[in-house]
């Protein structure tokens, strides 16, 4: 059964000739609520950005100042328009929710006017909001992300004069041990008998050069820069960062079989990594032949835990030569920014691995290669 439609319609005819529908809440009733070329005649028919201005105006607030109007203009903001669209798919969850939020007397914050959102009381309901989501601490964690950065979006556009969600803590503790990486026994048990070529080719891949699943999964070939792979991190909210990771001798000598495995099956496509079928991996059919080879092995370091062996063998070489190996070379070849450095180390780092690697006088193999190798290449002028 279709809703009456509860609204007033005026249509007007612009000085392009075009059609202009101009809607308010009741005949000759204040100012109009919404304007579209498009012409509803139910409440049914309405997009929610009519419904949302509509309920407002209906309360007494103005639709302009509204929280839900504040989240649609951060939505199509060309900062957030900049967000890769993987990321806007999830915020786009979030927003959702947030828009959802129940305030005081039932009301939910889509509706609410701005100035509550100024006020510091709103911020035992941001507290509650986040706490109905305990079961899943990441995501409650992510979705008051996206409140932030909303009302950090009023404070830059001067509709707010503080973001009152800047100190609601997080729910999520990462375990102790998020960071640490394989072991070497753990990997070579992984690439030995029973692991498929293209599979261990990739997992050395990226255990050698630390990269994330979607870099290492297209990476070109042209990315081989001399002494050097050079490439466009898939991470990045304003503008992908360039990384560049020294080629130390185990990874010549492992791009020099990726390269023979090549030519001998007459591979066409022109990255680096390929799947048994001579195709690029997608990012998603390379963690599903890994965690199945992880998981019948019974192996619980992930894919993502490869990077963290080489961040800390990366830190391990800063350690001990940090006028080589500067926090400038760890941030380019792990394509982290120089500002996040410490924070990044806090999650991927092996803190016991790298004391044990600086209390004993047999350097780990992989510092020493990248000691050796960044040492060689400053003599060259490279």
């Amino acid at each position: 059964m279709q809703r009456r439609k509860k609204f007033s319609t005026v249509r007007k005819i612009l000085a392009d000739d075009s059609e202009m529908f101009y809607y308010y809440t009741a005949k000759g009733e204040g100012k109009s609520f919404y304007q579209s070329p498009q012409r509803f005649s139910s409440l049914d028919e309405a997009p929610q950005d009519f419904l949302d201005a509509y309920s407002a105006q209906k309360v007494g607030i103005d639709a302009d100042s509204t929280f839900g109007k504040l989240a649609l203009d951060f939505r199509t903001s060309p900062r957030y328009q900049r967000n890769a669209d993987a990321t806007k798919r999830d915020n786009e969850r979030y927003i959702s929710l947030a828009l959802d939020m129940p305030l005081k007397g039932g009301k939910v914050a889509r509706n609410a006017p701005l100035k509550a959102f100024d006020r510091v009381e709103i911020i035992p309901y941001l507290n509650r909001w986040r706490d109905s989501m305990a079961s899943t601490p990441r995501q409650a964690d992510m979705a008051v992300g996206v409140v932030r950065r909303i009302l950090a979006f009023g404070c830059s556009e001067g509709r707010l004069s503080t973001n009152r969600a800047t100190h609601i803590e997080s729910l999520y503790e990462p375990p102790i041990d998020e960071g640490q990486g394989w072991s070497d026994n753990e990997f070579r048990r992984f690439i030995g008998p029973g692991c498929a070529s293209e599979l261990a080719l990739a997992a050395r891949f990226i255990r050698c050069f630390g990269m994330r699943r979607k870099d290492a999964v297209e990476i070109q070939i042209s990315a081989v820069q001399g002494d050097t792979l050079v490439w466009k991190t898939s991470k990045g909210r304003r503008k992908k960062r360039t990384a560049i990771a020294p080629i130390l001798p185990e990874g010549r000598q492992l791009i020099k079989e990726l390269l023979q495995s090549r030519e001998n099956n007459d591979v066409v496509a022109t990255t680096l990594l390929v799947n048994s079928r001579g195709r690029p991996w997608t990012p998603d059919g390379l963690s599903s032949s890994f965690d199945k080879r992880r998981r019948k092995l019974g192996i619980e370091p992930t894919m993502h835990a490869l990077r963290s062996s080489y961040s800390t063998d990366l830190v391990v070489a800063h350690t001990k030569r940090p006028d080589v190996i500067t926090r400038a070379v760890v941030c380019r070849a792990l394509g982290w920014g120089e500002e996040q450095l410490d924070q990044m180390i806090r999650v991927y780092v092996d803190d016991a691995k790298v004391i044990n690697a600086l209390t004993n006088k047999a350097s780990p193999q992989n510092g020493n290669q990248v000691e050796t190798e960044t040492t060689s290449q400053k003599e060259n002028g490279a």
